[in-house]
């Protein structure tokens, strides 16, 4: 297993490289820099993918400077085990005691997101860029439905209410 998802990498990281699809999505870069300079804001990672291969993904856009842990597709099959992990990664992060229980918001493209976000007690945020159509993320009944996270004040506004 070790030597396929090595030569899976070496691939990904070639395809992600030369990919001319590659795009970060409308809003993220403006949101993250936002968040990660909240004192009161840790963000993580919760993805099928493996570790290795989420961290090429991100690499291309100097995105993983913006998510120090998060839960993976090598933690665990079940997503709502990935995104436990991804918790417990930053409940070590924030230390002992806190200022109260940590709030969790789960922020994902698909039905499955949101229904493992629940499945954890979190919040849900349902973004409709991904291959999933804003009708069936709302079937899902996520928290809030955006079209994509370009409104970062309105989605800063949502984690303060």
């Amino acid at each position: 297993m070790e030597r396929i998802c090595d030569r899976y990498l070496g691939y990904l990281e070639e395809e992600v490289r030369q990919s001319p699809a590659y795009r970060v999505l409308p809003g993220v870069g403006r949101l993250l820099p936002l968040l990660a300079a909240r004192a009161d804001c840790l963000v993580g990672l919760g993805t099928g993918n493996v570790e290795a291969g989420a961290r090429i993904k991100l690499a291309r856009a100097d995105l993983n400077r913006f998510f120090p842990f998060g839960g993976f597709g090598s933690d665990a099959e079940n997503r709502v085990e990935v995104l436990r992990q991804a918790v417990a990664r930053g409940e070590a992060r924030r230390g002992p005691g806190g200022d109260g229980p940590a709030r969790v918001v789960v922020i994902g493209d698909t039905h499955l997101d949101v229904q493992s976000g629940r499945a954890l007690g979190a919040r849900t945020v349902a973004v409709a860029t991904g291959g999933e159509s804003a009708a069936s993320l709302r079937e899902a009944a996520p928290d809030l439905l955006l079209p994509d996270l370009g409104d970062a004040q309105g989605f800063l506004e949502m984690l303060d209410g």
